[in-house]
């Protein structure tokens, strides 16, 4: 049977356009002070002005709230606004699980966010609808490009940029020093050190068959955040999901290889199980985990952790071969704006860019800049973390799916399902599984 999984998602998302429609004839909520464009193919300044004749740029983010990305971006629209006479910013909240599909909505009913952020790993789906307008013309007039990550290369399509890199990151380990000394365990450096370590660190002191401390922490939900930390094994150990949409690698020894290792750590109890990945980092922040895998936004939650375990808790490189990574998040500006609002939001993104703004970004977030030139010895004794961030992120390998971009959503689902029965009980066999998912990639995803 075809999956159902794009019908439900094109029904949810044709009757949210319907919602829309009907909310963008009443005005828009989320700004009481003026209402959104109404038009956005070069309407007149009015269309696009509050009540009060002030241009009102909606920006949208899940990240508005959120601890440290919520002081950054208060201060960097405050700034704008202060050099932007009679303009505002309408900085406002979207929770992630349902970011993606509200902005869908909003562009295909014709009211795309002037300040478009978006998860990177979505970009080839919006550019592909033509979403976005074109940036070379005028990266060619900054030094944009000549500091930025590498990684900025994967916000191109046909050879044209079509957004800025805020963020792209290498996974890192963080692991717990305390427990590691008490063991008399050296830092995990290869594949055997680090199942050693896991295994032993493990402790069920009073033999019920839950541990009190696991060696390693794992998250086992369904969703981006499960596909993000097996594929990290995957591409850590050499392996791959794909290469230009060939699904060959799937099945190859190190693919297979990182997959019954990652399913071993749940067979043999070294990880809790049923965890979401915010489970999984507030366990370690406890420390009642030895290691996870995850990114350099764990450094903030650390800071809030208890003044006896919070300074145990370090971070060093992934123990494997390759260092995983991914782009992480991107501004853009829509194609379908007035050519106002295009310049008003080009003039946001170069302000964001400036090396101030990158600087106060690793200050208050903690993840290195994608700017090489924001980057120096003052940030870097300042954030203890920033430096191993800066090099993992230097060396990362993307973990996107090479030529399914476009059908990130569809694709990763298919790799949720089947990695999920590999480490569920009763453990399906690796091997079996791959193929049997190779084959419904191959017959599903034309």
């Amino acid at each position: 049977m075809k999956r159902t999984y794009m019908k439900k998602r094109i029904t949810g998302i044709a009757l949210c356009i319907l919602l829309a429609a009907g909310l963008a004839a009443c005005g828009t909520p989320k700004n009481e002070s003026g209402s959104k464009a109404e038009k956005q193919d070069g309407g007149d300044k009015s269309e696009m002005s509050g009540s009060d004749g002030e241009i009102v740029l909606e920006f949208p983010s899940w990240q508005a709230t959120e601890p440290g990305f919520q002081e950054f971006w208060e201060e960097a629209t405050a700034e704008f606004e202060k050099r932007h006479d009679g303009v505002k910013i309408n900085l406002y909240q979207v929770p992630f699980d349902s970011y993606v599909d509200t902005l869908t909505t909003l562009y295909a009913a014709g009211t795309a966010p002037q300040i478009t952020h978006i998860p990177s790993r979505y970009f080839a789906q919006f550019s592909d609808m033509g979403w976005f307008e074109p940036l070379n013309e005028r990266l060619e007039k900054t030094e944009i490009l000549d500091n930025w990550s590498s990684l900025q290369d994967g916000l191109q399509a046909d050879g044209e940029y079509y957004g800025v890199l805020l963020l792209g990151n290498g996974y890192s380990m963080y692991y717990n020093k305390a427990m590691f000394e008490e063991a008399k365990l050296d830092i995990p450096t290869d594949i055997n050190s680090f199942m050693e370590a896991a295994k032993a660190l493990t402790r069920d002191e009073d033999g019920d068959g839950d541990p009190e401390t696991y060696g390693f922490g794992a998250c086992q939900v369904t969703d981006t955040n499960f596909y993000n930390e097996a594929t990290s094994f995957i591409v850590g150990m050499g392996g791959k999901w794909s290469e230009n949409r060939d699904l060959a690698p799937m099945t190859s020894e190190e693919t297979v290889e990182a997959l019954k290792l990652y399913q071993s750590l749940f067979q043999n109890n070294y990880t809790p199980v049923g965890l979401s990945v915010e489970q999984k980092r507030q366990y370690f922040v406890e420390g009642k985990m030895a290691m996870i895998f995850d990114g350099p936004w764990v450094a903030s939650l650390i800071d809030s952790a208890a003044e006896d375990v919070k300074p145990n808790l370090l971070v060093a490189a992934i123990p494997f071969e390759n260092i995983p990574g991914s782009v992480s998040n991107s501004l853009h500006i829509p194609a379908a704006i007035s050519d106002e609002e295009k310049e008003l939001v080009w003039d946001f993104i170069q302000m964001v860019a400036e090396d101030d703004f990158q600087k106060l970004y690793m200050e208050k977030v903690g993840s290195p800049s994608p700017s090489k030139r924001a980057i120096d010895e003052e940030i870097l004794a300042e954030n203890p973390f920033l430096g191993q961030f800066v090099e993992d992120a230097e060396k990362a390998q993307e973990i996107l799916p090479s030529g399914y971009e476009k059908n990130y959503g569809e694709f990763t689902q298919y790799i949720i399902d089947g990695v999920m029965t590999m480490v569920t009980e009763p453990y399906a066999d690796v091997e079996e599984t791959l193929e049997a998912m190779k084959t419904k990639i191959t017959d599903e995803l034309k």
